[in-house]
C-alpha cells in the first residue's frame, strides 16, 4: 500500500511503500539466523526491487527513495548496502557501482542491468524488469526444491545430458527434463538483460555465467563470438540444434527481422518456464511414488525379519 503525503494538488511525495503481505514476509524472513549470517533472502530481495521501482515510476529521486527503503527494510545487511548507495550517489557515483561491491547479493545480471538503465536513464524500466526476473528466478528455484530429489541429483543429470549430446541420443524425458530447466534459466536472463539495454554480445556473455550447466555456458560463449564476427543469432542457434530446438531460432528469427528480440524471447522464457514446470511436477510425481514403493518394501522387508525372529525364538 502506498502512502502519501500531499504537498499541492499535483504533486505527491510517497513517504512509505510497503504492501502489507510482503511487510509480513520480509519480517518473518529476518531471522536471527539471517541477522547473524548477514543474508538478504530472494524475497527480501523482490520487496526492495518491486518497491524501489514503483517509487521512482511517481518521480521520486533514486536517494530520496534509497533513503526511504533503508528506514523502513528490516535487514541490516541491506539496510547497510542502501546507506552505502545513497552516501556514495550524493557524491556523484553510480548506485550500480555500489552494487558491484556486493556480489554475494546482487549478481552480475541485476549489476548490468542498473548499469544500463544509468547510462540510458531508464532506472523505471529497469527496476521494474528486475523486479520480474527476481519474481521468476524464485519461482524455478522453489518448483527444484518441491521436485524432492531433483536438485541433489542435478549434477548427475547434467552428466547424463552431455553424454547423451555426445551420443546423439535423446533418451525421453529426463533430456527433456534438463534441457527445459536450462532454456527457461537461460532465456529469464538474457530476457531481462536485453529489455534494460544491455547488448547482445555482453547479454550472451553475462547468461553464460549465469547458467548453472557446462555445456550452455561454453555454447553461449561461443554464440557470443559467432555473433560479434557478424553472425546472426538465428542463425548461431541453429549450430547447436542439440540444445536450442528448431521452434527457437524460428522465434528469434522473427524477433530480429521485427526489431523487438527482447519481447520474442520473453515470450521463449514463459513458454519454457511453463514446460519446466510440468516436468519437475511430473519428475516429483515419479519420485515419490517411487519413495513409497521403497518405504513400503523396506517395511515388508523389517516386518518379515521381526517375525522370523520371533518364531525362531519361540522354537529354539
Amino acid at each position: 500500500m502506498l502512502n502519501i503525503n500531499k504537498k499541492t494538488s499535483t504533486e505527491v511525495v510517497p513517504l512509505s511503500l510497503r504492501a502489507a503481505n510482503d511487510e509480513k514476509q520480509n519480517s518473518a524472513e529476518s531471522s536471527f539466523w539471517q541477522k547473524l549470517s548477514g543474508r538478504v533472502s530472494a524475497r527480501q530481495k523482490i520487496v526492495f526491487t518491486r518497491n524501489l521501482s514503483a517509487m521512482l515510476r511517481v518521480g521520486l529521486p533514486l536517494a530520496t527513495a534509497l533513503q526511504a527503503l533503508e528506514r523502513q527494510t528490516p535487514n541490516r545487511r541491506l539496510k547497510k548496502i542502501l546507506a552505502e548507495a545513497e552516501k556514495n550517489i550524493t557524491v556523484g557515483k553510480t548506485f550500480s557501482s555500489t552494487l558491484k561491491n556486493h556480489p554475494k547479493i546482487f549478481n552480475e545480471i541485476f549489476v548490468s542491468a542498473v548499469n544500463s538503465g544509468e547510462k540510458n536513464n531508464e532506472l523505471k524500466n529497469t527496476f521494474r524488469q528486475l523486479s520480474i526476473f527476481l519474481e521468476k528466478e524464485n519461482q524455478l528455484r522453489l518448483l527444484k526444491r518441491q521436485a524432492i530429489i531433483y536438485p541433489l541429483l542435478t549434477p548427475l543429470f547434467n552428466f547424463f545430458f552431455r553424454i547423451c549430446l555426445k551420443l546423439r541420443a535423446r533418451p525421453g524425458k529426463l533430456f527433456s527434463l534438463v534441457q527445459k530447466e536450462n532454456l527457461a534459466r537461460l532465456f529469464l536472463s538474457l530476457s531481462t538483460l536485453l529489455k534494460t539495454g544491455v547488448a547482445l554480445v555482453p547479454a550472451l556473455n553475462i547468461t553464460a555465467r549465469f547458467v548453472k550447466n557446462s555445456t550452455y555456458r561454453r555454447t553461449l560463449f561461443s554464440m557470443a563470438e559467432e555473433i560479434k564476427k557478424g553472425e546472426k543469432l538465428s542463425v548461431s542457434l541453429q549450430n547447436y540444434s542439440g540444445l536450442f530446438p528448431p521452434t527457437v531460432s524460428q522465434m528469434i528469427f522473427v524477433g530480429e527481422n521485427s526489431g523487438d528480440l527482447g519481447g520474442v524471447v520473453t515470450e521463449l522464457t514463459d513458454f519454457y518456464t511453463e514446460e519446466s514446470r510440468q516436468e519437475l511436477e511430473n519428475f516429483s510425481r515419479a519420485a515419490w511414488k517411487f519413495l513409497s514403493l521403497v518405504i513400503k518394501t523396506g517395511l515388508i522387508v523389517v516386518l518379515s525379519l521381526i517375525l522370523i525372529t520371533l518364531v525362531c525364538l519361540k522354537f529354539s
